[in-house]
């Protein structure tokens, strides 16, 4: 398959499944065969009518399609120290790069949020110079990293925000329609932690691909959501008393 056309391809294929089709349901809606249409996205060999087709059934179009195409090509997934610690000094700063992070722009941070013109134009010129964006003309932005990007383990961005950020995260009751919470404690081997790291992972790069996917949805159908997954030798408080009487 040609590298230009596997991104395109890749995006098909994202927009597969945030719509939840499968090549079987697929098939029927292009009258199809199964393997024809497996066939057809693994070689990549899409005519344009083909393609026009497939995003009439998935309710997009090519502006999307190109958008998710170019999505986190050449895009950095972590932070260099120096980044992350330009980040962690200015709250606004880090405010501004998350809101960009998370799809919006900067016309609709200064018109949503209590920030005034030059905070903003100093922040987004900050964000330049730390190269995580691109500061256009007409205040407009390109990103220069991905926005799923990992904060480092144990960098100035986890030191200072990520206990404030889970505290607050799970200072709720979770009993909203929105909310979802599980917690689960138990024994379990080496080989099956390790298989729960990798559906964690999973679960990880699902949600970038629906944040990806939803980048381009009117702000009035989307929220902020936070997301934590995590598994660590642990064992219930109650317990482990119980272990050192």
């Amino acid at each position: 398959m040609a590298e230009s056309v596997s991104p395109l391809v890749d995006a098909l294929k994202k927009l597969l499944k945030a719509r939840g089709i499968t090549y079987r349901q697929l098939s029927a809606r292009m009258q199809l065969s199964e393997p024809s249409v497996k066939r057809l996205f693994s070689t990549g060999r899409f005519t344009l009518a083909r393609v026009e087709e497939l995003l009439q059934i998935l309710e997009s179009d090519f502006l999307e399609l190109a958008r998710l195409a170019g999505a986190g090509r050449h895009a950095i997934g972590e932070l260099t120290e120096a980044q992350e610690q330009g980040l962690a000094a200015d709250p606004v700063v880090l405010g501004v790069a998350y809101l960009l992070l998370t799809g919006s722009t900067p016309a609709r941070i200064r018109a949503q949020y209590d920030i005034a013109e030059v905070e903003l134009v100093g922040a987004l010129a900050q964000l330049d110079r730390l190269r995580i964006i691109d500061l256009l003309p007409g205040n407009r932005v390109r990103l220069r990293v991905a926005r799923n990007m990992r904060w480092r383990p144990d960098g100035p961005l986890s030191r200072r925000y990520r206990t404030q950020a889970i505290g607050d995260l799970f200072g709720s009751s979770f009993t909203q329609p929105l909310d979802k919470i599980r917690f689960l404690a138990g024994e379990l081997s080496p080989a099956s932690i390790g298989l729960l790291h990798k559906k964690l992972d999973g679960i990880a790069a699902e949600f970038s691909e629906l944040m990806e996917l939803d980048a381009g949805a009117p702000p009035r159908e989307r929220r902020n959501v936070g997301l934590v997954l995590a598994i660590r030798p642990w064992t219930f408080p109650v317990v482990a008393e119980l272990r050192r009487r």
